[in-house]
């Protein structure tokens, strides 16, 4: 017998490899069916966001959906096709192409306590929107019936548990498939401890806790200038502006309240508090004062003080920054009535999500105020802490620290000393701040609060500098720390498209296999590609459930989709679709030819042999 050398099997091997392989090369775009197609809609003011939606929509076409029109566009355009919808020629929003939208590549920003009514339930999705902006047009009676228990639920335990449900359901259901949450990076001292990053990038730090082991003295860097005077003057919203920022961390650690977040859980907890029912409607909170609470000067706090803070902010004349959303709860100024010397009501009008957040507004000294305001009028709110006719009496306050020191024009800086009878309030545990001295300053550049941190001169800078985290790691007395934002980019699925959303136009015609569908365009998102390529590493993470990871109670173990091509196709085609195209003629006819020549170059070499 005849051998044949090694040439000519390397050869017969090369040329027949297609056929042992099936095709011998990754599947590309060109090998996929068009199964369907969809527009997109996006706002035209984030340059980033452009880059990773642009990559996500260069994967649709590798599992047959392709992109027909992208949208990018001022949000007045896009409200108008989505949670604005005017229902001229249909009672619904519909599809991009009849004046709605398919996909909303979108951001949302989340408080602690997420708003869930009218986001995702059918009563937010009715026409017009009753209540929310559940402009997925999603409904599921069993998300429902668990957000109904979620919403009423008193319990803690029971209601982290539907909390926890919901989120499962979303996770399933994706009417919103999530793509990134957002971080913020803070500066500090490997002296600091005791910090909760996330609850002070919301404005709802406990500062009594903080902790600076070289000297207990903690300096504070902000990139904002001191703008309110005031609780009745602060403009900071902690989930959107940056307005105020430096007013709102100095104001948390002086004004006390009735309630305050826990640090690690961030469930609310008293903090002038000493218990409190709910009626059963829960419209009404029967509050009872603790009778230690005291004010920085060392007078007790009573419910006429509580009373007299919230009427103020309900008085149109005072022009309180909380008016609006105080207004939105309380009907008038008789909402809040002391009942005797530490107990009062609160009177919602209308179901309130987070009715503990509305009780956390900061208190005053009737005592000392009432008057002022008789003799000078309300003008005195804006008159600049601890000088003019109010001195201390607007900022005298019954939280952990007092105002020392204020002064707007020498670098913003605000200067905290311990409220000394804070530890006689049992309720919120009796805790003496650890810090002698708590100061808030200004300083402009990043660079240099990130010198004064290695210099030791201050111990914390915001992350509204947007420090880069490889500049805080090369000093061995300086780091960084992550807060979770509560932001989260999206896609937002519109639930009447006839494939992804209704399922009536896939193969098997049902909900069920639209719902496969929104999996396996989830399945194409490279989350760990775009947080790796696209943004500091620190600063992003890969999405899950559309409830971002800030949120109170989120559930840890779900685990993002996996960016997986050929796991999206075989999810498609098993409802039914053929995503994988067949072998084609020219391809049929390569394969035979490469084997004609592996046989001819095999015969050839006989011939020459012989």
């Amino acid at each position: 017998m005849k051998k044949v050398n090694a040439p000519s099997i390397l050869v017969i091997i090369l040329l027949l490899f297609p056929v042992f392989t099936g095709l011998g090369v990754k599947q590309l775009p060109e090998d996929i069916n068009k199964i369907f197609s969809v527009n997109s809609l996006s706002s035209n003011d984030c340059h980033m966001c452009f880059h990773w939606q642009l990559l996500i929509e260069n994967q649709f076409p590798k599992i047959g959906i392709y992109v027909d029109f992208s949208n990018y566009t001022s949000w007045d355009a896009i409200s108008t096709r989505t949670w604005n919808y005017p229902y001229i020629d249909y009672d619904y929003i519909p599809t991009y192409d009849e004046g709605g939208y398919d996909i909303l590549f979108c951001a949302f920003k989340w408080d602690l306590d997420p708003d869930l009514v009218g986001l995702f339930d059918s009563a937010g999705s009715s026409s017009p929107f009753v209540g929310g902006m559940n402009f997925y047009q999603y409904c599921n009676p069993e998300y429902d019936n668990v957000l109904n228990h979620y919403l009423t639920e008193l319990n803690q335990t029971q209601k982290t548990e539907y909390f926890y449900d919901l989120q499962s359901i979303l996770f399933e259901d994706l009417p919103a498939i999530s793509i990134l949450y957002g971080n913020a990076v803070y500066g500090k001292r490997t002296s600091v401890t005791g910090v909760d990053w996330d609850l002070l990038y919301k404005d709802s730090q406990r500062p009594e806790l903080w902790k600076d082991t070289d000297d207990q003295n903690l300096t504070y860097l902000s990139v904002w200038d001191l703008e309110a005077q005031n609780i009745y003057r602060s403009k900071k919203d902690p989930n959107y502006s940056s307005s105020g920022k430096i007013d709102s961390q100095w104001m948390n650690a002086v004004y006390g309240r009735l309630f305050q977040r826990r640090q690690t859980s961030h469930y609310w907890e008293p903090e002038i508090t000493l218990n409190y029912t709910v009626s059963s409607d829960l419209l009404n909170f029967s509050i009872n004062i603790d009778p230690n609470a005291k004010f920085s000067d060392g007078s007790s706090v009573l419910a006429e003080d509580v009373e007299y803070s919230y009427r103020l902010h309900l008085t149109p004349l005072v022009n309180s920054t909380k008016y609006s959303d105080l207004n939105n709860w309380f009907s008038s100024n008789h909402s809040i009535e002391a009942i005797d010397t530490y107990k009062l009501n609160f009177n919602f009008s209308r179901f309130c999500y987070s009715p503990l957040k509305i009780l956390s507004e900061g208190i005053l000294d009737k005592s000392e105020v009432e008057p002022l305001i008789s003799t000078y009028g309300y003008t005195i709110f804006n008159e600049v802490p601890l000088t003019g006719n109010v001195t201390n009496s607007l900022i005298k306050s019954c939280g952990p620290f007092e105002l020392n020191h204020y002064e707007p024009l020498n670098n913003n800086t605000v200067k905290l000393l311990p409220n000394v009878f804070w530890n006689n309030l049992t309720s919120s545990g009796g805790n003496n701040p650890f810090l002698k001295e708590l100061y808030f300053t200004t300083e402009y550049g990043v660079y240099e609060a990130i010198d004064a941190l290695k210099l030791g001169s201050a111990e914390i800078m915001d992350s509204w500098y947007n420090p880069s985290y490889t500049f805080l790691t090369s000093d061995p007395y300086v780091n960084y720390e992550i807060a979770k934002t509560g932001s989260q980019a999206e896609m937002s699925i519109n639930m009447k498209h006839p494939v992804m959303g209704t399922g009536e136009l896939t193969p098997l015609g049902t909900p069920e296999a639209a719902k496969v569908v929104r999996k396996a365009i989830s399945h194409t998102i490279p989350r760990d590609l775009i947080v790796e390529q696209h943004y500091d590493s620190v600063y992003t993470s890969p999405g899950t459930s559309p409830i971002p990871d800030a949120c109170v109670d989120y559930d840890t173990s779900l685990q993002h989709h996996e960016y997986n091509i050929p796991l999206a196709i075989d999810l498609l085609e098993s409802i039914g679709y053929d995503v994988r195209k067949e072998p084609t003629t020219k391809t049929s006819f390569m394969i035979l030819l490469s084997m004609t020549i592996g046989l001819a170059v095999i015969g050839i070499r006989k011939r020459r042999k012989k």
